[in-house]
């Protein structure tokens, strides 16, 4: 693309750069102001950055004019002075504030204290910030320039031909900065350096040829319009939001740099500065990475000691709702329905293969689904999205695993219609195979999804798949309305067998009975979903059955029973199979006296319509009226 017609976003620019960064043949070159500006960041986050280039160790190039300005500027001390100059003026000016306001402070400025406050005060600051200027003076410049002079020399290209262009450098320059062709032409009135950007441009362009790269990424701090094309600050989503609260526009190259690097290398052009970088890597690995990304997009440390800290648990972070962000019950509906009966479209059709592809176009389709991408989503597209992506998830497919778990991870920083696409479509995938219902919910990521399904603002989609499921007679022992409710767990030995320890008679979930004296088939033995253990601990037990079952762990409580006790599991034992003809006891019900005729209890009626979920008839006369 030459001159762009479409702004890219920011989210979508760091999108594409990742990708590139992770490209094999894409070189990285760096030039004097970044250099420069590495010099001058702390030790921990220049640090951070050393570690993260080792990543892509012998792609990170230093151009002959970035060593040479670089050490000319090193000769003659230009950090260290400019940090000089900078204190010299700054207390200087602090000085002439207060020489200017002694005779206006000889009146009351400060109302209710003494007249001579506000000189005290000034007086007070003023010594204070001599001592910071003091301390400023100190910083070791000779230390960070040699880690990055050591940095540089290790990457410093092996050839350049800007030696042989000197003869003809300025008339080459003269013409291409008379018709304004970048780089440098801003640079045309400049003494000193007047074609610098040039040579370092040309040695980019050569190397680039030379290695048959696919993309350069130039590392740049250099702003002006003789590199960059013009370009708005950019909207940003509530994560960057979160980073920085206003955002330097998308980095773009002048459309002559483009093409001729195109023309003359045959590859793409991207200009990164360190503000997109430490946003790329803050993405990347916030933990290895953060005190550079923090420096880079302008975080201090006590913000970046908070971004730092572990994240609070899952049902703090899914209770934290407000409560007005609540969907309707037509809209609840809708995702249900959409999440069963779409088809995704080719921009989501896309992302769904690209997770099955090569390693690289994986990890950049993962890298896609931020909050941002979330909250720009179609809610029925995206629960359609959703409930395939959750069918993906497995062992066998790590990157649609990563895909829904990035998804999930997103729910807390989204709006309740898209926390309950997401949350909808994956329930929907767990209770369902195609149009038929599953008589147990599955899924890699089922008690995952269950975890988040406690945020307020899901609410309505689990009243609406239940209500769906309650239609099609499905026979799970939770429905997604109950998934939050607290299910008592009790444990029966067996009268029949005497064994030490106790032999496990019979496990109740709720007033279910879920076991049988004969296993039909290997499926539903016990012993099967433990390793074929003859023995188990309560707690282990308890969780096979659970998972087994597709109950949310989280809600089972073992009673009368401590969960290290162990029990012997015997050869046939079973578990119950479930269907539409033989529905289970659903929720706590109270126990009969005979706990044998468990099974014999009342069934709920499973006959209710597709819209019973929905008690508040307020909320289902509104739907009825959309309709």
């Amino acid at each position: 693309m030459l001159i762009s017609l479409q702004l890219e976003s920011a989210e979508e620019f760091l999108t594409r750069v990742t990708s590139a960064i992770g490209h094999a043949q894409s070189h990285i070159y760096v030039d004097t102001s970044f250099a420069m500006w590495l010099t001058v960041i702390g030790p921990a986050s220049r640090a951070a950055f050393i570690d993260w280039s080792s990543t892509v160790e012998g792609r990170v190039h230093i151009p002959a004019w970035t060593i040479q300005e670089y050490y000319r500027h090193h000769q003659s001390k230009t950090l260290k002075t400019e940090i000089d100059n900078q204190s010299v003026a700054t207390v200087k000016a602090a000085e002439d504030f207060r020489s200017r306001l002694r005779l206006l402070a000889d009146g009351p400025l400060l109302p209710g204290q003494p007249e001579a406050s506000f000189l005290n005060r000034l007086r007070s600051i003023q010594d204070e910030l001599h001592e910071l200027v003091v301390a400023a003076k100190r910083w070791n410049y000779d230390d960070a320039s040699a880690e990055v002079i050591d940095w540089m020399n290790r990457r410093a290209l092996g050839a350049s031909g800007i030696f042989g262009s000197f003869d003809r450098l300025r008339e080459i320059g003269h013409t291409r900065y008379t018709h304004e062709v970048p780089p440098g032409y801003e640079d045309r009135d400049k003494l000193l350096n007047r074609y610098g950007d040039l040579l370092f441009w040309q040695d980019v362009v050569a190397d680039a040829r030379r290695r048959k790269a696919a993309k350069v990424i130039v590392l740049t701090r250099d702003r002006k319009e003789d590199w960059y094309a013009s370009a708005p600050e950019p909207e940003v989503g509530p994560a960057l939001r979160r980073l920085r609260s206003r955002w330097e526009p998308v980095p773009s190259p002048h459309p002559m740099l483009t093409f001729e690097m195109k023309t003359q290398s045959g590859c793409e052009l991207i200009l990164l500065d360190d503000l997109y970088l430490g946003a790329i890597l803050w993405r990347a690995d916030r933990v290895r990475y953060g005190r550079f990304a923090a420096i880079a997009v302008g975080m201090d440390a006590q913000k970046l000691s908070q971004e730092l800290a572990p994240p609070p648990p899952v049902h703090v972070r899914a209770m934290a709702r407000q409560a007005e962000d609540r969907i309707s019950a037509r809209e609840a509906l809708n995702l249900v329905r959409s999440a069963l009966d779409e088809a995704p479209d080719q921009k989501i059709g896309d992302i769904l293969t690209a997770l099955e592809g090569d390693a690289p176009v994986a990890e950049a389709a993962v890298e896609r689904l931020t909050p941002d991408w979330i909250g720009v989503q179609v809610g029925g597209q995206l629960a359609c999205f959703c409930r395939r992506i959750y069918a993906m998830a497995s062992p066998a497919q790590p990157f649609a695993t990563q895909a829904a778990q990035r998804l999930l991870e997103g729910i807390d920083q989204v709006d309740a219609a898209h926390a309950s696409a997401v949350v909808g479509g994956m329930l929907t995938s767990a209770f369902y195979d195609n149009d038929t219902q599953h008589h147990r919910p599955g899924g890699a990521l089922l008690q995952e999804t269950y975890a988040w399904s406690i945020d307020p603002g899901c609410e309505r989609v689990l009243r609406a798949l239940t209500g769906r499921l309650n239609s099609v007679q499905a026979a799970a022992l939770v429905l997604p309305d109950n998934v939050t409710t607290p299910l008592s767990v009790r444990l029966n030995t067996s009268d029949s067998v005497a064994t030490m320890p106790p032999a496990l008679g019979q496990l109740f979930v709720g007033a279910q009975g879920v076991l049988t004296d004969q296993a039909l088939g290997d499926e539903t033995r016990l012993r099967t979903l433990l390793a074929e253990r003859t023995e188990a601990t309560v707690g282990e037990i308890v969780e096979a059955v659970g998972r087994y079952y597709g109950v949310p762990l989280a809600v089972l409580r073992v009673v009368d029973t401590a969960d290290d006790e162990t029990r012997t599991i015997l050869e046939t034992t079973g578990l119950e199979r479930f269907g539409p003809l033989r529905q289970p006891t659903r929720g706590n019900v109270s126990m009969p006296a005979n706990v044998q005729n468990a099974e014999q209890m009342p069934v709920p009626s499973d006959n209710e319509a597709d819209q019973d979920e929905l008690d508040d008839e307020d909320d289902l006369s509104d739907a009825e009226e959309e309709e």
